[in-house]
């Protein structure tokens, strides 16, 4: 339940801050704003993946050693129970805690035209064509974070 209130404390925020350079007409930083809310909330859940991930792979081992089963597991080349913070961690990580996330993934796609967007705004001080173009990107930015939002519930209520 704790991560879900960081998440639910961060949209407040950062919805927030959208809004106010909305207002502004500062689409490019609303964008970013927003996109906040999606990084940084996979970031809250990382570290519960990478434990996930290291005790199904020891479960496999610690079955292995025991005769239980005969395949040998793959090396468990990481026994980190952290995830790096310089990095955006990969959908398939925190997937495997909180369940399939499709739009979350499309929005993430380092080859998709919404991060492709992002980096420019960022790197490049891109702009929206227009108002209308902005809401597009924004329609589907905010259908991740909803999809995120309701898989972190639904995580809490199993935590």
């Amino acid at each position: 339940m704790e991560n879900l209130n960081k998440l639910r404390e961060l949209q407040t925020k950062r919805y927030a801050e959208s809004s106010s350079y909305e207002e502004n007409k500062s689409f490019e930083m609303a964008y970013i704003a927003m996109w906040s809310v999606l990084e940084k909330g996979l970031h809250i859940y990382a570290n519960d993946a990478v434990k996930h991930r290291l005790h199904t792979n020891v479960q496999k081992w610690d079955k292995y050693l025991s005769g239980t089963t005969k395949s040998k597991p793959e090396p468990i080349g990481n026994f980190s129970l952290e995830h790096s913070n310089r990095t955006i961690p990969p959908v398939p990580l925190i997937e495997s805690i909180l369940g399939k996330m499709s739009q979350v993934s499309k929005v993430l796609d380092s080859k998709g035209k919404y991060r492709i967007k992002r980096n420019k705004i960022a790197h490049e001080a891109s702009r929206f064509i227009n108002e209308d173009k902005y809401k597009e990107y924004k329609h589907e930015l905010m259908k991740a974070i909803d999809q995120l939002s309701r898989k972190a519930a639904i995580y809490a209520q199993r935590d």
